[in-house]
């Protein structure tokens, strides 16, 4: 079963010889470690042990074996950390001033509740930091990852910057911020866009160099923050400019998309990307999955199950229904996963059942 070669298949535009099923895991897996939850015949496993007895296929390499090859660290900047309860305070201190952000532990996960950037002025000191910033790329790190996934599948990334507009929404301003800072100070916060990416240049260059295959854009977007007229000024062409940068260098690319999508779906064939990931359907999302399948076209659809539908409450019939339905509008060029990750509370027997429906159904292709 060499899912490894499926995949490369498939961004290359071939026929696989079988559907590659790729269930992000690590959520669930993280959220029932925690709470001592986990089905016995897991307790003492690693999550890649997980996947190679469940028989399904890993994607990232950070989220799935803590091996993250693409680092990065400070030449100027001093970074100070400290906890307060459930907290974590980080102090960004440059010469031009500091920057504090608060982080809260909710779900296990950090989420940013004080961002660095509070007011306009803040952008130059965000500026400081982000041309302070190198790049690195470990090959043994990433030649480690592949050797633990062996044909299972292909180590992923997700690029450690986002565009600047998710840079600022999701990062450092958040999104009202963001927002009232582009009514009121279009000027400078463009100007810092545009810096911003300009101090990308270090990154891509050791992507590029990278042994990388595939690579992913986790940009979270989510057309009910971003409206069509801020995707057309500000991520189109700035899409398609690193895209290219990227397929000069040999690598395929796809881009994370797991909110709203219908004021999103008609820049997705303007996109130049190889694949989308994570696309989020009715009954979950805000639109059918066969609107999905006429904006993407031939592109990959990475995901495409709804994760509600693995919940417990929801029918497994109805489950493996959907399953056959996203396989026949999208095969080949579908990498079948959950859209976008495994919840806690759901039943890893339905992972199985999907496997078991695809193993069924491969000779029918």
């Amino acid at each position: 079963m060499d899912i490894k070669k499926a995949v490369i298949d498939i961004f290359e535009g071939k026929k696989p010889a079988l559907i590659p099923w790729q269930p992000r895991i690590y959520y669930w897996y993280d959220g029932n470690k925690r709470e001592g939850s986990l089905p016995a015949q897991f307790k003492d496993k690693s999550l890649i042990d997980v996947y190679k007895e469940l028989k399904v296929s890993p994607r990232y390499c950070p989220e799935t074996l803590h091996i993250n090859p693409l680092q990065l660290t400070f030449k100027k900047v001093r970074l100070e950390q400290k906890r307060e309860d459930d907290k974590l305070i980080i102090i960004y201190k440059t010469p031009l001033g500091e920057l504090k952000e608060v982080q809260k532990q909710v779900g296990g996960e950090a989420r940013v509740v004080e961002f660095a950037c509070k007011k306009i002025d803040d952008l130059k000191i965000l500026e400081y930091i982000l041309k302070d910033v190198e790049y690195f790329f470990r090959d043994e790190d990433y030649y480690k990852a592949e050797e633990i996934f062996g044909n299972l599948g292909i180590p992923q990334i997700y690029l450690l910057r986002r565009s600047p507009l998710q840079l600022l929404i999701i990062n450092f301003m958040g999104f009202e911020r963001t927002i009232y800072a582009l009514h009121d100070e279009p000027k400078k916060v463009e100007e810092f866009m545009k810096v911003a990416e300009e101090t990308e240049e270090g990154l891509y260059e050791v992507v590029t160099r990278s042994p990388l295959k595939i690579i992913n854009f986790g940009e979270n977007l989510d057309s009910m923050l971003i409206s069509p007229e801020l995707f057309k000024r500000y991520l189109l062409s700035y899409y398609n400019r690193r895209i290219e940068l990227l397929h000069k260098a040999g690598k395929f690319c796809h881009i994370h998309i797991d909110g709203h999508l219908k004021g999103i779906l008609p820049f997705l064939p303007q996109l130049d990307f190889d694949g989308f990931e994570a696309l989020t359907s009715l009954p979950q999302g805000d639109v059918e999955i066969e609107e999905i399948k006429e904006a993407v076209g031939d592109k990959v659809l990475l995901d495409g199950i709804p994760a509600i539908m693995f919940l417990p409450n929801y029918p497994e019939e109805e489950l493996l229904e959907f399953t056959e339905r996203v396989v026949n509008l999208f095969y080949p060029h579908l990498i079948l996963g959950v859209s976008d990750e495994l919840p806690p509370p759901a039943e890893i027997e339905r992972v199985v059942a999907i496997r078991e429906y695809l193993q069924k159904r491969v000779d029918r292709f």
